[in-house]
């Protein structure tokens, strides 16, 4: 049997489709080095590659192909003498991007995969360390067998995987101060998994989600208290492809037989002390207050006339069992006190905070932002800009602003100044701009772990990205979802596993580096005050002289922008591991 294989890095990401020549998409090598620290990880991919098709299986798993004979491939992977770690393998598999091409993209739980001749199948191997690991160096062999249907099996190939555990004691990430806000998207996960909105069976998958955010060190809380306040993504404007972004209310409410309002917060209750018992416990963010995003031509303008915002919110109506929305501005400022009043009841007033998406209308966004202050007195407020505009502005009453990363770039130091006299959280995000770098499936692994760097060099406290489960339709299939304005993979950073449980993306994996190379950057200053050292650090894996040409007239490819190279990430941070 031809099959080759090779060991490559955690950042690298195979592409199959438009162009794929009749030769080996690789070098082989025999041996690879990976570096962590206890109660920490370490993680390369093994690609395989044949001439013939094959079935490839991990660790003990047997694989016949269903339809005809075809050679079975076995990845076992094993440490001699380390103790206290846990190794994993995964087939990974592949994603169509909206270039056509399929990218390596997701970590499955499949032991087992038909692949195709002259197509790579990877392989995520990760090994986990305790707090018990000794440090020292290690040997790892992963081994790759071959058979023939019933035959016996022919070792193929060992790689050494050498392992070195260094002393330092990481911190899980959720006891971390990096401020992460991946924002939820609750009705995704009902409507993907076909289950009824709010009952137990969505609240068990949303509990099971809950932990991958935990995993990351996720800070905020996403609620959403109206319908459909970004107005389903644009969806409307789509004849292809037109996926359901829609988010609906977590707030049940009834006008009864004599016109008394009832407001039922209990599922809504129920979702905040959900994330608050997995540690998601720094901020509830309040969406569907302001902001609210319109397509007048479409439908999605204002329900309410004389209100400022085009806030929409659905109730029973006991006298007709019909459900009908508010139009009246007096109704809508009673219920907006009934959730200030909710979360005062519940003891939330320094965690909760209406945010605004985006204003786009100032003028429109100001007089929203009056009204409900003097409807609000134990929630704050908050804002994700993408315009000078609201910085110019510095509206009085704003706790927490999330700043597009193209603003501060251009604007360094308007921001930096702004910086000086904001004592509270700020953050920076990507959405559908910049170009690079970004968490799109195009992109390379190298910009989502970079984007924690970022953070800390231009002096933010956290990172914030607008989805970390928003699926289109089919997202195995066909995720490209309105390109080009929005590109594939910039909606979710995890995928609807079968049993519930959300599948990684190696997104999610290099993400997660990054947030724990940012916590082992705060680490070594805390320990040496040589905060210029990480400073350095961090500059010399960027490829421009200064971060305003990162964007505008001045964008470049992503390898224009910053390293691609694995080994000028590891370099770097492991000189500051080494340190602790």
């Amino acid at each position: 049997m031809k099959l080759y294989c090779t060991l490559v890095s955690e950042m690298y990401k195979y592409s199959y489709g438009n162009y794929n020549p009749w030769e080996v998409p690789f070098k082989e090598r025999e041996s690879m080095k990976l570096t962590c620290a206890r109660n920490d990880s370490a993680a390369a991919q093994l690609l395989l590659y044949s001439e013939e098709e094959m079935m490839v299986t991990v660790d003990k798993a047997p694989a016949l192909y269903e339809t005809y004979p075809v050679k079975t491939v076995r990845v076992k992977t094993s440490f001699e003498g380390l103790t206290g770690h846990e190794v994993t393998m995964n087939l990974v598999g592949l994603v169509r991007d909206d270039d056509g091409n399929y990218k390596s993209e997701v970590i499955l739980r499949e032991q087992r995969r038909f692949n195709e001749k002259l197509r790579v199948q990877p392989v995520w191997i990760e090994v986990k360390t305790s707090e018990e690991t000794q440090p020292g160096e290690y040997t790892g062999k992963v081994k790759v067998y071959y058979s023939d249907l019933f035959g016996d099996e022919v070792l193929h190939k060992e790689i050494s995987i050498q392992l070195e555990v260094m002393p330092a004691v990481l911190k899980p990430l959720h006891e971390g101060d990096f401020y992460l806000d991946l924002w939820q998207h609750h009705t995704s996960i009902a409507r993907t998994y076909e289950v009824a909105l709010w009952s137990k069976e969505h609240f068990r998958l949303l509990e099971e989600h809950l932990k991958v955010l935990k995993e990351l060190g996720q800070k905020a809380i996403t609620v959403i208290v109206s319908e459909a306040p970004w107005s389903g993504q644009w969806s409307s404007y789509y004849r292809t492809n037109a996926s359901d972004y829609f988010e609906y209310n977590m707030v049940s409410i009834k006008r009864t037989l004599d016109g008394e309002w009832q407001y039922d917060f209990t599922t809504m209750n129920r979702y905040i002390n959900l994330c608050l018992s997995y540690g998601i416990n720094k901020e509830i963010e309040i969406f569907g207050l302001l902001g609210i995003w319109t397509m007048a031509d479409a439908g999605y303008g204002k329900v309410i006339e004389d209100s400022e915002d085009a806030i929409r919110v659905r109730y029973l109506d006991e006298a007709t069992g019909t459900y009908r929305y508010i139009r009246h501005k007096a109704d809508l400022e009673e219920y907006i006190r009934a959730i200030d009043q909710n979360i005062a009841d519940n003891g939330w007033q320094n965690l909760a905070k209406i945010v605004c998406d985006e204003p786009g209308d100032i003028n429109l966004f100001k007089n929203t932002l009056g009204a409900l202050s003097k409807l609000t007195s134990h929630m704050k407020f908050k804002v994700t800009i993408c315009s000078l505009q609201v910085v110019l502005e510095d509206f009085e009453g704003i706790d927490d602003y999330v700043i597009n990363l193209p603003l501060i770039l251009s604007e360094e130091e308007r921001i930096k100044e702004m910086r000086k006299h904001n004592d509270s959280t700020m953050s920076y995000y990507v959405a559908i701009d910049p170009k690079t770098p970004n968490t799109f499936l195009s992109c390379h692994l190298a910009e989502s772990r970079v984007l924690p760097w970022l953070s800390y060099y231009m002096n933010m406290d956290g990172f914030l990205r607008w989805a970390i489960w928003l699926w289109p339709n089919d997202p195995f299939n066909y995720e490209s979802y309105h390109y080009q304005k929005f590109r594939a993979g910039g909606t979710h950073f995890v995928y609807p596993g079968k049993n519930g449980k959300p599948l990684y993306s190696l997104r999610y994996k290099n993400l997660k580096k990054g947030i724990r190379d940012y916590m082992i950057f705060k680490a070594y200053v805390e320990k040496t005050g040589d905060k210029e050292a990480v400073y350095e650090a961090i500059k010399g894996i960027m490829k421009v002289d200064h971060l305003e040409q990162m964007k505008g007239a001045y964008r470049r490819e992503n390898h224009e922008v910053l390293s691609l190279n694995y080994w000028d990430y590891e370099e770097r941070v492991n000189h500051f591991l080494k340190a602790l």
